[in-house]
């Protein structure tokens, strides 16, 4: 999608950081050429992009400014071609189907996860997102892929199978932290796989 954009609106590209985000999709959807842009109403634009963003009006007002400027410049420097803009509808449908599916597939993950309370691989789950750091998903993620814990005979076996990075002491506080799913999870490496194990 960034390739047509870059041919019909290029100034749009700067006007988000996720191009598939979904204030980026509302308007993309609605308003894709430059001249629909310039043509929609100031206040209702300004309301629908507050609405996706989850913004205020003042952030949302300045974000209808920057793509106010960019429409304007890309008045002169692109090519309008109708079946670039045909592509970049198809590739949103396309992309708004993978959201669906995907949500579909984290939907029926946590019915599995109720569903299964009483299940050790379950407790695990739900003991990981107990730290800070570990979502549900990351939670889910990491159990499925270590699975049963029984195999590791202590946390110098554990740590180097399991893909996450080996404890650090932190200089300043000496309190331990692994680095799990890019995130910095302050947790004492022992407590984490007997608590597991």
């Amino acid at each position: 999608m960034k390739g047509d954009l870059h041919v019909v609106f290029p100034q749009y590209l700067e006007c988000f950081s996720q191009i598939a985000g979904k204030t980026s999709l509302m308007l993309l959807e609605e308003y894709a050429s430059p001249d629909k842009l310039l043509r929609a109403h100031r206040d209702a634009l300004i309301e629908k992009i507050s609405k996706a963003s989850r913004k205020g009006l003042r952030a949302s007002t300045e974000r209808y400014e920057f793509l106010m400027t960019a429409a304007k410049a890309a008045k002169v420097f692109s090519c309008q071609i109708d079946s670039i803009y045909f592509n970049i509808h198809t590739t949103i449908g396309l992309i708004r189907n993978l959201d669906m599916a995907i949500a579909s597939i984290l939907d029926q993950i946590h019915s599995i996860v109720d569903q299964y309370t009483d299940e050790l691989l379950i407790q695990q789950v739900m003991w990981l997102q107990s730290i800070p750091g570990i979502g549900f998903l990351s939670a889910v993620a990491i159990m499925c892929e270590i699975g049963d814990f029984s195999v590791f005979k202590s946390p110098k076996h554990f740590f180097p199978t399991s893909g996450w990075i080996q404890p650090l002491r932190n200089l300043v506080n000496s309190k331990p932290h692994l680095f799990i799913c890019q995130n910095v999870v302050h947790v004492s490496p022992e407590g984490l796989f007997s608590r597991l194990h």
